[in-house]
């Protein structure tokens, strides 16, 4: 009987770790899109303040790493003097859009 009521016990608290584990997993979900959104009108607003290339450059390597590809072209595009960093991201965030001519165009200046 007390195996039973031990192996019962167990399952029941292994179902509430994981309950938890969860509630807290989508609790910071929820965290991590809203420091997102903050981090974007941050860089909005960095970008008015002082609207210099290393400046432009963050805000692309950021919308690059949440996904928004269109956005990180749109960015880069008000680089003044790309470097190395600024046309190998270009050239990555045109092919996710599927520009490929665009793409390719930036890869081969980033070769010469």
């Amino acid at each position: 009987m007390r195996k039973i009521l031990a192996a019962a016990l167990f399952l029941f608290s292994a179902t509430i770790l994981r309950a938890s584990h969860l509630d807290e997993a989508k609790k910071l979900f929820g965290e991590v899109s809203r420091l997102k959104e903050r981090a974007l009108r941050e860089f909005d607003l960095a970008t008015k303040e002082n609207p210099s290339d290393d400046v432009y450059l963050l805000k692309a390597k950021f919308l690059f790493e949440n996904g928004k590809y269109a956005e990180t072209a749109k960015t880069l595009k008000k680089i003044k003097n790309p470097g190395y960093e600024a046309k190998r991201l270009f050239a990555l965030a045109n092919y996710f859009l599927g520009n490929l001519t665009d793409s390719i165009y930036y890869l081969d200046k980033i070769s010469k």
